[in-house]
């Protein structure tokens, strides 16, 4: 309990022992006796008051003060000592010296501060913390009359408020106390950051219980930094943070980082080993919460032999221990949890398993304050997941009547879930109160009625979370239910408005970096239930907030890396912080390659390797998030919610944005442009994808019959072609159909007046499209044919030919090294080169250069101004699909550095076909024409060049798409010339308008 602190004693004993000044009497005793005190000898210290008690010449205010003394120093004696019954004494000695004190007229008030101080911490002691915080305010009032608020009493009292607030679950009126008290801290006690960081630590818990998960993350990530610059040893703080961190991002679904924390509390442990009195402290149960965080981020994981590995090493530590510790009855409990959770296990050995952890909590409840309500709450959730809702709904009346008001964020979940159990076993009248209470209890005001179908996120309290999200969403079904039941389209507007409530949560807690599964699973489940709720009665408002609730969750690891690469040669960063970064980055390069190379001559095993690069990439991610941070025009621009509106005024005339999404029984398609927005729900079977993945790999095969599943898939393109005006058309795919060019759809592809190109997100393909394109384009052709197993025969010709469209330069048999020395010198790259794509590791698919290969994790933390990429390279749109992310391509690297255009292929293409559509594409961007435009005009070329049927299979030119901005490059300098004409004409009416009317 570190607020419960004797040095605070130690300083009102120095300045306050001499209150009552007597001029005619002895003092000698006293004086001695207080002395002691300070040095913590208090059974010395009680014979001088015994002593004290008998001197017979002092006023009857200084005798009562000597006996408030006597009680005092008893207090002190029976507190150290310890033990229920010794702290009731010393209880009792404190309570008589301040019933003493209150009879004495002269001014003691530090003496009394003193005695209120111990009354708050020996009520503490006793558990009593509803009497310790009405004392606890009682020695503030004191001090808050008494001392400057920079004394530093003050803050001590300030911080065991925060303290004992935290023990009586108002986590807020903690929060709010620590944060008074660090405000203090930092303006008069810099230098004490370790007072600072605990504050911090506890803060964090609290957040954690208020269900502010995300503030919970920032609050330990300041205390860490503190930890780590502390030259003091401070190893047993540090412990608890990393331990706090690997179970926050266990729990946010990063399993990298989270084992990242787990590793530098191994490093801690072992660094004591050689300090065998620390050693022998801290082992035990510092092992056990350590195994117990490996238990629990394996069974994430689906690792369940690593698991029960970590389960045995934790069975064997507690053969040592005892019941008479509550830190082994803790993870005794916990670890009937985690075996509970093991595959394998009938239902009846998983409920007797947790039901064995209520027990055991339950028996040393009184004994240790322990908590059996998370194992309640597991109970619970296992007859949920067993359909046992009477079981679940009987444990749940149970938890909520005894369930403490105040934690709104747990209680939520619980009431969200009771309801929910009522709706299938009751009324729905009966499920509906409780969900009703539910959202009141976490309303930012106390309000008689609420209306769900209205509710938005500022009249909630902050509590970000998967627990509240998953509340919800279960109150969204639920009414989805009454919809469908009634067709009362008030449940529906309802459950829709609920569905955009989970959306708004989700986006609060989202870091903005990469999607893993939990995050994916949580937004794909948010998805569902927006386009579930908004296509039964679709409106163009329902429509619009659909959309920008799907593009705001949507992953935004690509967008915020292509904005940091894009905006970078823009910003004014110190050299210190751009070496800093280099420096990771070439360590992150060194070490991917000793993966990569499988160098037997390393002395780094493969698992620290990984572990450097996740804790390089973390530092990385930090030292760039101070970055935007601190430079205010970059991070202004860089925090920002979607507006399709807004996009929507940036469509340029004829053009057409598609938009799919997929989601676990249906595949929709949004059709945006300037002037219009609808929404078309699409019919799928439950072989959807492999449907799509057999297409692809049929047209990707140069002797295959191209139209074999054609007729399977081709009804996904009908809303795009069907009464569409619109030529000029802009995909975004969703999971499977990024593999897919739709162009092989459209039938009659070369006659049809449609041009295709892609995009990741609105959000992205909205700023690839406020790229300024440099009016001065230079050419950088980086080829290489001659290090591979198979030649490029077309690539001389391809190269030279390109080179005569536009200004630059060859560089033949390219190296790594001149490629990422001269990128930035071009404003459109060319790479005509062999690729090998890893889908296993993505981050190990490259590109051939001569001598050795660039990785496209090289390529990740690059920053490359050019306008255009153009990757002449087989399979650079292809690579390994991750969920949420998209595929991890060679393409999506170049995105990455910053590059808003990027022309790439979906499979290995045929080199003669690949040089010819190089060619022709170059000659039509010369000519002023968009990208997209120039790519299909190129392919058209191709078409009609080619006489032999088998050459005009898609495999020879389906593959290369196009994706980001599609301006041209080149400006149509006709359009320049009718421009010019047109605004001299105009210029000459309104003279001649002019000049009538002033006759």
């Amino acid at each position: 309990m570190n607020s419960l602190r004797l040095k605070f004693l130690f300083h009102l004993l120095l300045i306050s022992f001499n209150g009552i000044q007597s001029q005619d009497i002895k003092k000698t005793n006293t004086e001695i006796a207080d002395s002691l005190d300070i040095i913590g000898e208090y059974k010395k210290s009680l014979s001088f008051r015994t002593l004290a008690l008998q001197e017979s010449d002092h006023t009857n205010n200084y005798k009562m003060y000597i006996k408030a003394k006597w009680h005092y120093t008893n207090s002190c004696i029976y507190e150290i000592i310890g033990g229920q019954n010794n702290h009731k004494k010393a209880l009792e000695h404190s309570l008589k010296a301040r019933e003493i004190t209150e009879g004495i007229t002269d001014r003691i008030q530090l003496f009394r501060l003193h005695v209120a101080n111990r009354i708050y911490h020996q009520y503490g002691y006793l558990q009593d913390w509803k009497n310790a915080h009405y004392e606890a305010l009682k020695a503030l009032k004191i001090t808050s009359d008494t001392l400057p608020e920079n004394d530093y009493k003050v803050l001590l009292i300030l911080d065991d408020l925060g303290f004992i607030n935290t023990k009586i679950k108002d986590y807020q009126n903690s929060i709010v106390y620590y944060q008074k008290s660090n405000s203090l801290y930092l303006k008069y006690y810099k230098e004490n950051k370790k007072d600072l960081a605990m504050n911090f630590e506890i803060m964090a818990n609290n957040y954690r219980a208020l269900g502010m998960r995300k503030k919970e993350l920032e609050i330990l990530q300041e205390s860490e930094k503190i930890w780590r610059n502390l030259n003091e040893d401070t190893y047993g703080f540090a412990f608890k943070n990393y331990n706090k961190q690997a179970s926050w991002y266990t729990y946010y679904g990063n399993y990298n980082l989270a084992e990242s924390f787990l590793n530098y509390q191994l490093k801690i442990i072992d660094s004591l080993e050689h300090k065998k009195e620390e050693f022998t402290v801290f082992r035990r149960h510092e092992y056990l919460s350590l195994f117990n965080s490996y238990i629990d981020l394996n069974l994430k994981k689906k690792d369940y032999k690593t698991a029960q590995k970590y389960i045995e090493l934790s069975e064997n530590e507690l053969k040592t221990a005892s019941r008479d510790y509550i830190k082994d009855i803790e993870h005794e409990a916990q670890l009937y949890y985690y075996k509970s959770l093991l595959p394998n296990l009938s239902s009846v050995e998983s409920v007797n398993l947790i039901e064995k952890a209520i027990d055991l909590t339950q028996h040393y409840k009184e004994q240790f304050f322990l908590d059996p309500v998370p194992y309640q709450i597991a109970l619970f959730e296992k007859h949920k997941e067993l359909g046992n809702y009477e079981w679940a709904r009987s444990i749940l009346i149970n938890l909520i009547e005894n369930y403490n008001k105040d934690n709104g964020h747990e209680l939520f979940y619980l009431l969200t879930n009771y309801g929910f159990a009522i709706s299938k076993i009751d009324s729905d009248i009966k499920a509906e109160k409780e969900f009703i209470k539910a959202f009141k209890g976490i309303h930012k005001e106390k309000l008689k009625t609420i209306q769900l179908k209205t509710i938005s996120i500022e009249n909630l309290k902050p509590i970000y979370s998967f627990e509240t999200i998953e509340g919800i969403l279960l109150t969204a079904e639920f009414y989805f239910n009454r919809f469908k039941k009634s067709n009362n389209i008030e449940h529906l507007e309802t459950s829709f408005n609920l569905s955009l409530l989970a959306s708004n949560v989700f986006n609060n807690l989202y870091l903005g970096d990469r999607y893993n599964e939990t995050l994916y699973n949580t937004y794909k489940s948010i998805d569902g239930w927006l386009m579930q709720t908004s296509i039964e009665n679709p409106t163009e408002e329902k429509t619009t907030k659909t959309i920008e609730a799907i593009e705001n969750n949507s992953s935004k690891l690509t967008w915020s890396k292509f904005m940091y690469s894009n905006n970078k040669h823009h910003i004014n960063v110190p050299d210190s912080i751009i070496d800093r970064e280099n420096e990771i980055k070439t360590l992150l390069v060194h070490y991917q390659k000793l993966i990569y190379s499988k160098d037997e001559t390393s002395f780094i095993d493969s698992d620290t390797l990984n572990n450097r690069i996740t804790n390089l990439n973390f530092d990385l991610k930090n030292l760039q998030k101070e970055i935007k941070e601190n430079y205010s025009n970059y991070f202004t621009r860089n925090n920002f919610t979607f507006d399709l509106n807004k996009f929507r005024k940036s469509i340029k005339k004829g053009q057409l944005i598609v938009k799919y999404v997929l989601t676990n029984n249906n595949l929709y398609c949004f059709k945006i442009s300037k002037s219009n927005l609808e929404v078309e729900k699409i019919e799928i079977n439950s072989t959807f994808n492999t449907d799509i993945k057999r297409y692809v790999e049929n047209i990707s095969t140069f002797n295959s019959n191209p139209n074999d599943g054609l007729d399977k898939i081709k009804h996904i393109i009908k809303p795009l072609i069907d009464n569409n005006q619109l030529k000029n058309v802009t995909i975004i795919p969703y999971g499977i159909l990024n593999y897919l060019p739709f162009e092989t759809l459209i039938p009659d592809y070369g006659d049809a007046n449609y041009n295709i190109s892609y995009g990741t997100s609105l959000t992205l393909l909205n700023e690839q499209n406020l790229s300024i394109t440099n009016p001065n384009m230079k050419l950088g052709v980086f080829a290489s044919s001659n290090n591979s197993n198979s030649e490029l025969p077309s690539v001389k010709d391809e190269t030279n030919t390109i080179l005569g469209y536009f200004e630059g330069e060859l560089f033949n048999n390219a190296t790594k090294e001149t490629f990422l020395a001269k990128a930035n010198h071009f404003e459109i790259l060319h790479l005509a080169m062999h690729s090998k794509i890893d889908n296993i590791n993505p981050e190990f698919s490259s590109l051939d250069f001569s001598e050795n290969q660039l990785l496209i994790s090289e390529l990740y933390n690059e920053s490359i101004n050019a306008d255009l990429v153009v990757l002449s390279a087989c399979e650079s749109g292809s690579g390994n699909f991750e969920e949420g992310e998209g595929v991890q391509s060679i393409s999506r690297a170049f995105t990455y550095t910053g590059i808003p255009s990027t022309v790439m292929s979906l499979w290995k293409v045929d080199d003669h076909a690949t040089a010819k559509i190089m060619i022709a594409f170059y000659k039509h961007l010369k000519a002023g024409e968009p990208k997209d435009i120039a790519l299909k005009n190129a392919k058209i070329d191709y078409l009609n060049s080619t006489a032999e049927p088998a050459l005009r299979h898609p495999y020879y030119w389906a593959g290369f798409v196009v994706s980001g901005n599609t301006s041209p490059i080149i400006e149509d300098k006709k359009l320049y010339r009718y421009l010019s004409i047109a605004g001299i004409g105009f210029l000459f009416l309104l003279l001649i308008y002019r000049l009538k009317f002033s006759k």
